[in-house]
């Protein structure tokens, strides 16, 4: 296992509620750790964060089930897909940009598991730097005006995929918070 590199990042959760009650120009990136926890509001001041020149990461939860397009970027679901409640049935990752800077030292993504992901339509200029085994877009680098925002199909607890207990888990959260933060 490597070290991480870089300078400690501080976290700071917020709820949903009290997004309005910070200057997100304080912050190196923004996490989203469930896009359906969003209203319409939170999602109008992150979307005009980001246009402006910030960084967020969002996931995809239980509570995005519900929705018919990611907040913020407005990527059109294709829908959930769920392998069953057994963790014989998964898929893993197929490819990876093994070029992008967020995906360095992340090779062992390759071998976790996932049972429930969703499905995302990819919109102009989108990269994927990581895809599932057939095909779906897994991890995408999407511009929006000024900033960028990384949208991670899958969850990112137990819920959806056993990614948080692999070791490989420390290098994707040190490689995303790197490029978001323009390390």
């Amino acid at each position: 296992m490597e070290a991480v590199s870089g300078p400690l990042t501080t976290v700071e959760p917020v709820s949903p509620a009290a997004v309005a009650e910070h200057n997100l120009d304080d912050y190196a990136f923004v996490v989203v750790a469930d896009a359906g926890t969003l209203g319409d509001a939170e999602s109008e001041d992150l979307r005009e964060h980001v246009a402006g020149g910030g960084a967020l990461f969002i996931a995809l939860g239980q509570r995005s089930g519900g929705l018919d397009v990611v907040p913020i970027t407005g990527h059109e679901f294709g829908g959930a897909t769920q392998f069953g409640a057994s963790s014989d049935t998964f898929t893993i990752v197929g490819s990876m940009d093994d070029s992008h800077p967020a995906m360095a030292g992340t090779e062992e993504l390759r071998i976790a598991k996932f049972f429930r992901y969703t499905s995302l339509a990819l919109q102009d200029g989108d990269q994927v730097l990581a895809e599932l085994e057939d095909g779906a877009p897994l991890l995408i680098d999407h511009a929006l005006g000024d900033g960028r925002v990384m949208l991670f199909a899958s969850s990112l607890d137990r819920a959806w995929n056993d990614l948080p207990v692999m070791p490989v888990f420390v290098p994707l959260i040190d490689g995303v918070t790197a490029y978001l933060s323009g390390e």
